[in-house]
């Protein structure tokens, strides 16, 4: 409905809702100048709310899991993070071995440089498989 208030140039009903209550349905208005503004379209409020969609409650994370059971999806997810960290693991210790062949305080250093970094990555490579999943 907001932007039908503001193609009918009411911008100010729009800011006013926005500063007060941003999901006000038409449902909870009983008077006052958005009543008023509904009125003069043809419409009475209760038909206003009839068509206006509805807002979801709260912030909907994936809790079901879909076709097969959340066991089944989280060692869906956690397989390949563990083969993530695991072939970075190998990946770094190569590639630290290779930059510093003949320093040992900084191939280690590196290697634990990149320790760390692959295991921040890797829970946040899971969650984000885990958020993808159906």
């Amino acid at each position: 409905m907001a932007a039908l208030l503001e193609a009918d140039s009411r911008s100010d009903l729009v800011s006013e809702v926005m500063a007060t209550d941003p999901t006000l349905r038409f449902e909870d208005v009983e008077d006052g100048p958005l009543a008023e503004w509904v009125e003069r379209q043809g419409l009475t409020v209760d038909e206003a709310a009839r068509v206006q969609p509805t807002y979801p409650e709260a912030v909907e994370f994936a809790t079901d899991c879909g076709p097969v059971s959340c066991t089944v999806a989280r060692l869906l997810v956690s397989v390949p993070t563990v083969a993530f960290f695991a072939v970075a693991e190998v990946v770094g210790y190569r590639y630290a071995s290779g930059l510093f062949p003949d320093n040992a305080l900084k191939r280690r250093t590196a290697f634990a440089y990149l320790t760390v970094l692959t295991a921040l990555l890797a829970p946040a490579l899971g969650l984000a498989v885990y958020a993808l999943f159906p």
